[in-house]
């Protein structure tokens, strides 16, 4: 076994301190401060590679981030849950040496819920307006209340398949098969609206090919 006399043991101690501060001084610490509307949620940190998550604590916090030498700046994903609220993800940027503040308000399910409903209620009164309306051939009138609809909800297909049919009775067939199709990509099993498709193909098929008289186009 070979032992080191006290000169040699100083002048490695020296140089493990050294490189001990060498490799403090290579690193640096971004710290995060986070509040949350409402407090006490569970906040955890994401790792954007493997999709797992870490519990970081509870809001209010602060937490610390080691930065590599010459990285200025990294962006942490967190996820932040509390019984009764929407989960919320969000990215927050850790500085170099510096705090960086996040204030999060998280939305209630009860709110999510009842703006839902609401949503729901107000699309069912434009249809049934639409409808009342397209009966008196107001058909301009109950586009605009469809595509009201279709504004608030773009994946509605009932409405989708509403607006082709008011287009087809406007005699803009394209826009009606536009339509139509746009509501067949959101609900493959609405067979009415895939009949009306195909129908309306081979009407505008048979309109555009040339009149024959005995046997030759005219």
């Amino acid at each position: 076994m070979l032992l080191m006399n006290s000169t040699e043991f100083k002048m490695t101690s020296s140089l493990f301190a050294g490189l001990i501060l060498f490799s403090l001084s290579c690193s640096t610490v971004g710290k995060v401060v986070l509040n949350t509307d409402p407090p006490q949620s569970q906040v955890y940190l994401v790792d954007v590679n493997t999709g797992q998550v870490a519990l970081l604590g509870e809001s209010p916090m602060a937490f610390s981030k080691n930065l590599p030498e010459g990285k200025g700046a990294e962006v942490l994903q967190l996820k932040i849950e509390k019984e009764g609220f929407e989960t919320k993800y969000t990215s927050v940027a850790a500085f170099g040496d510096e705090t960086t503040y996040l204030d999060l308000k998280m939305g209630s399910l009860l709110d999510a819920n009842n703006n839902l409903r609401k949503a729901f209620e107000t699309n069912r009164q434009l249809m049934t307006d639409a409808n009342r309306l397209a009966a008196s051939r107001r058909f301009s009138e109950a586009l605009t209340r469809v595509e009201r609809v279709i504004e608030g909800d773009p994946k509605n297909d009932e409405a989708w398949a509403a607006k082709g049919s008011l287009l087809y009775l406007m005699k803009d067939y394209d826009g009606a098969l536009n339509s139509w199709k746009k509501s067949l990509e959101m609900n493959p099993n609405n067979e009415s609206v895939r009949a009306s498709i195909l129908d309306l193909n081979m009407s505008l098929k048979h309109k555009r090919e040339p009149a024959q008289v005995g046997g030759k186009n005219e």
